[in-house]
């Protein structure tokens, strides 16, 4: 099934100024928001947490501790990783990968295939028998480790922060600008990492049902429109993933 992301914006073909939509993602409480990639909305916990206390939370929020399946999806979390690191340097974050149901055996909370592991040498080791949970950390060539659900000896006391995805950003808007008079129009919006290209859909009803009838598709992040007619028209543009 296809994802997208929408955003929508009215425009008067008689008389056009600039418009936009802005691009804000939706807050959540003790959660500080990352981004969007591949039409899943990403946040890191302000507080540090065991990796159950973690996970607990996460789907509080209606997601899930980041799974994570390819090397494209991993180095965009680690440039946050990097960036909300601790004044102590703990940048530690828990994500969805264990192996508690059976040692060796690891899996996603989501039952999804395991499609890329990115372990730092000699990890997982599984010391004392109590690691069966991953970090993803930017320390250490920015790579995974397995460390226990509370944290002992020298690092006792030490918590992890939360990697929360949200599998869906329907509700994230793109942003959107025009620039035009009367009837020509160029239509530009914000990419979205990893879709494959943008549907453009306009119709003069905003509440109509059916917006096929008017529809566009484009690999850019741009449309040029000519001859419109009418008075109001709305735009509805949507990011398309794979």
């Amino acid at each position: 099934m296809k994802r997208v992301v929408t955003g929508m914006v009215l425009i008067c073909a008689v008389c056009v100024s600039l418009s936009a939509v802005t691009t804000v993602l939706p807050t959540i409480s003790g959660f500080t928001a990352l981004g969007v990639y591949n039409g899943h909305r990403y946040y890191k916990s302000e507080l540090g947490y065991s990796w159950h206390q973690a996970k607990a939370l996460c789907e509080q929020h209606g997601g899930h501790l980041a799974t994570i399946s390819n090397a494209a999806e991993d180095a965009y979390l680690h440039q946050f990783t990097e960036t909300y690191a601790d004044a102590n340097g703990w940048n530690y974050y828990w994500i969805g990968f264990t192996d508690e149901l059976q040692e060796g055996v690891w899996r996603w909370v989501t039952g999804e295939p395991v499609t890329y592991v990115n372990w730092q040498p000699g990890e997982p080791n599984n010391t004392n028998g109590m690691e069966h949970y991953a970090t993803n950390r930017w320390s250490f060539n920015a790579s995974w480790n397995d460390l226990a659900d509370v944290l002992t000896g020298p690092w006792q006391g030490y918590y992890c922060h939360a990697l929360l995805e949200i599998d869906s950003a329907y509700d994230v808007p793109l942003d959107i600008s025009i620039n035009g008079l009367g009837a020509d129009l160029n239509l530009t919006w914000s990419q979205c990492p990893g879709a494959q290209g943008y549907n453009v859909y306009y119709n003069t009803d905003p509440y109509a049902n059916d917006w096929s009838s008017n529809f566009h598709y484009t690999e850019d992040n741009s449309w040029q429109l000519n001859g419109l007619e009418g008075s109001n028209w709305f735009f509805k543009i949507t990011a398309v993933y794979p």
